[in-house]
């Protein structure tokens, strides 16, 4: 009788931990799904992603939502704009024919841009009061990614900074950020997408 008591006491304790095993278990793959935010799912996606056809791409106002390092899940409203500059005719082998804009605001909702058409950015007369105006700059090709580059001035330093975009299915992923001597440093990515009013 007391051999099956113990051996009952011995099988109570193996299934309670087991039990905190697999709570603790399914905790953990909590815990990860949750620790994966916006930045980190862009992140995935631009380094997957193509380069795109800066002929399919252009033209169009692109809405989306842009997410900072510091705040990974926290939706910023943001629009690109690629277009074929006016230049003259200098034939099949022009370079820089193409450029860019890139904008984003904190002051109005994410969605501020998907209903904005094109004609009425480029008039600049619907830009929140956060955007001073459209700066367009040129485009390169650089390790499978379209290029821009730029510079930031925060008080008395100035940065050198860059956005490159890639295609990820019918998504355009941008990362921005500034480089540190040899290095990169990514401070914001970005997704946009074409608003309804387009497709």
């Amino acid at each position: 009788m007391k051999l099956i008591l113990v051996f009952m006491m011995i099988s109570l304790a193996l299934q309670t931990v087991l039990a905190n095993e697999a709570t603790t278990t399914e905790l953990n793959t909590n815990v990860v799904s949750t620790e994966t935010s916006y930045f980190t799912k862009l992140a995935s996606m631009y380094s997957s992603g193509k380069l795109p056809s800066l002929k399919k791409i252009s033209g169009i106002a692109w809405s989306g939502r842009c997410f900072s390092r510091n705040e990974p899940n926290k939706a910023k409203a943001a629009g690109l704009i690629y277009r074929k500059k006016s230049v003259k005719d200098h034939g099949p082998i022009s370079l820089g024919n193409y450029e860019f804009t890139g904008y984003s605001s904190s002051i109005v909702k994410p969605s501020y841009f998907d209903s904005i058409e094109i004609e009425a950015l480029l008039d600049e007369d619907v830009l929140p009061s956060d955007i001073s105006k459209l700066n367009f700059r040129n485009v390169t090709i650089e390790d499978g990614s379209l290029t821009t580059y730029f510079q930031v001035r925060k008080s008395e330093f100035q940065y050198d900074s860059y956005v490159n975009l890639r295609a990820s299915g019918k998504y355009l992923v941008t990362e921005y950020g500034y480089r540190n001597s040899d290095e990169e440093v990514t401070t914001r990515r970005c997704y946009f997408f074409i608003p309804e009013y387009h497709r």
